[in-house]
């Protein structure tokens, strides 16, 4: 969803009385391929307007092309947050090759 576009909330309908009602998802699904994800932060990096992007591949959120963008200009990986190994990396990685 680029600039101005919002996602509908799902309707409900009331079967007894014929109401709807608008129930707002607490989780959206991406509703985009990995693929076009690629393809169309390749496309923005490459120097295509953010717009163009947008309308070429209408699932992929703006705010993910360019974060994805900006990291593949940084050389930066996309990692998982995860919390700090209490053993440190080194203790860690040993125990870890001991155990397999």
């Amino acid at each position: 969803m680029c600039r101005g576009e919002q996602s509908s909330p799902a309707v409900e309908r009331d079967k007894g009385r014929g109401n709807t009602k608008a129930i707002m998802s607490l989780s959206v699904r991406k509703n985009y391929s990995a693929e076009n994800l690629e393809t169309a932060v390749r496309a923005y990096a490459a120097g295509t307007k953010i717009g163009r992007v947008c309308n070429e591949y209408p699932g992929v959120p703006e705010r993910t092309i360019r974060h994805r963008a900006n990291l593949l200009k940084t050389g930066m990986t996309l990692r998982k947050p995860r919390p700090p190994p209490i053993l440190g990396e080194n203790l860690e990685s040993d125990l870890r090759d001991w155990v397999v």
